[in-house]
């Protein structure tokens, strides 16, 4: 009897040291995929980074293109406003030419029927 306890006892022992093996494994491999995954994760942002960089210096280029293109209508715009207000600054002055000539030429026939 105290043989077989004994044994069982061995068995025991050998039980306990295989599954704290196993626990050891286990607790390993564990470590393994979360350093895989930190990893991962690690890698994906570096890629990402370069990513986001680019995307960012297209949207700054872009921004600067709308820019430029809003400065050249604005330009545009103020040329052609200028050259409307000399437009009819010039016809102003000719239709008050128009105006006092036809003005005098009355005042001549009045003059000479009158």
């Amino acid at each position: 009897h105290y043989q077989n306890q004994r044994v069982n006892g061995v068995a025991h022992q050998q039980m306990m040291a295989q599954r704290r093996q196993q626990e050891q494994e286990h607790a390993a491999l564990l470590g393994y995929v979360d350093r895989s995954q930190k990893l991962q994760t690690a890698a994906k942002i570096e890629t990402s980074v370069p990513q986001r960089r680019r995307m960012a210096q297209m949207m700054k280029a872009e921004a600067e293109e709308r820019l430029k293109e809003a400065e050249a209508v604005r330009k545009r715009d103020l040329r052609r406003r200028d050259l409307e207000f000399s437009t009819n600054e010039v016809l102003v002055s000719a239709l008050e030419r128009e105006q006092a000539e036809n003005q005098r030429k009355e005042r001549e026939i009045l003059r000479i029927c009158g």
